[in-house]
Order: C-alpha cells, then structure tokens, then sequence
C-alpha cells in the first residue's frame, strides 16, 4: 500500500472493521449453544444477502453479469469466505470461549501479508515482517499456553483447530478476492460471495436435517 492510500480515514475504517468484527464472536458465543452451527451461519448470512441485496437496490446498483470464469472463482470464495468459514467458527465457539477465539483469529492479517508476499508477491519490509512476527509469536503464546497438558491431548485442540481453520478460509479468501475486486468492484464481489456461500450454507443445514423452525422461533430478542 502506497502513501497515497495510506490515509487516516483508510486506518479508521480499518478500526472501525475490527470493532464490529470482534462483536461477531460474542454474539456467535451467544447462538453456539441455542441452535445447530449450520442453522446459525444460515441466519446469519441470510441476514447479511438481505442487507446487501436492499442496499443495491437502494443505490440503484444492479447486480453485476458475471462471465464463467468469475462465476468459478465466487464459487470458490463463498466456499471459503462464508461457507467454510462459518463452519469453523461455529463449531469452534461451541468449544472455546469468544475471547480465546478472537485473538486466535488475530492471526489474520500476519497470515494475509505472509500469502500475499508469496503469491501475489507484494512487499513485505522489515516493519512489518516485525509486525508479522509479533503477531506470530503472541498467537502462538495463546494457544501453546492453554495449560500444562494442552500438547499431550488431541481432544483439548478441537476448538483452536476449528478456529485455525477459520484464519486458514478467511486468507484464502482475502487473496483470492484481489483480482475479482478489481474487475467487479469490491461491492459487486462481496455481495455475490455471500450470496452464493449463503446458498451452500442453506443448502448444508438442510442436508443435515438442521433447518429446525422451533430453534428459530425460541430465539430471543438479544440472539436476533
């Protein structure tokens, strides 16, 4: 990122993101145990197509035609931003806590800035390999450091595991996107990766017989 971009507005944005982002793990810790994981991620996201779709709409923006290759690599998006990304986090907060989770998902950027150095080959200066360092090494601390007995047993890592796997998406993701929103806009290729990792959401919460309406219906106002 040049200085040209480097604005205090961008760094404002990019604040104000991760405070709404680190509200996500507490409200997923509050729906983790209430209703099945899938059936959670397909509220969720069902909620976030309607908010897009209506703001489209709002702006007069259509929907963006997509030729096959873009419709292959949103394909590939919504699998890993929002299908199997909100997999792991769901199943994962059903086995450790929103805090433990958010600052194992902390790892995002370092991993981002590491994939993009090797893939897209972007700069990686000393500053921020430091950074990236640093960030390795305080996730590493939390997650080594769950006590004493974490390394000798398997079952004690489900949850950090699941929630690597969510950091794991989330890059694949955010890699993979650089092209598209560039070619469709960044609106346009959000909107249609939520849309179609919505679908597969759905369509996995009724394969599993989890589309329970009583669940629903139980919510209450603070899960909504």
């Amino acid at each position: 990122m040049d200085d040209a971009h480097s604005s205090p507005r961008l760094y404002l944005q990019l604040a104000l993101v991760s405070v709404i982002w680190g509200g996500t793990f507490i409200a997923g810790r509050l729906l983790a145990g209430s209703m099945p994981p899938l059936l959670a991620a397909s509220l969720r996201f069902t909620i976030a197509s309607l908010a897009l779709l209506g703001f489209l709409a709002f702006t007069r923006t259509p929907l963006a035609r997509l030729d096959r290759r873009q419709a292959l690599r949103l394909l590939l998006l919504g699998f890993c931003g929002i299908f199997s990304y909100n997999l792991c986090f769901f199943y994962g907060l059903q086995q450790i806590s929103a805090a433990r989770a958010s600052l194992i998902v902390a790892l995002n950027p370092a991993m981002i800035a590491m994939a993009s150095y090797l893939l897209l080959k972007e700069a990686l200066p000393p500053l921020k390999l430091a950074g990236v360092a640093l960030c390795l090494a305080g996730s590493g601390l939390v997650i080594i450091g769950k006590n004493g007995d974490a390394l000798a047993s398997a079952h004690v890592w489900r949850g950090d595991l699941l929630i690597l796997g969510c950091v794991a998406s989330w890059v694949t993701y955010s890699v993979g996107s650089r092209g598209l929103s560039r070619s469709l806009g960044p609106l346009q290729t959000v909107t249609w990766s939520i849309l179609l990792g919505t679908a597969m959401l759905w369509a996995a919460t009724w394969a599993q017989g989890a589309a329970d309406l009583a669940a629903i219906a139980r919510l209450r106002p603070a899960q909504w």
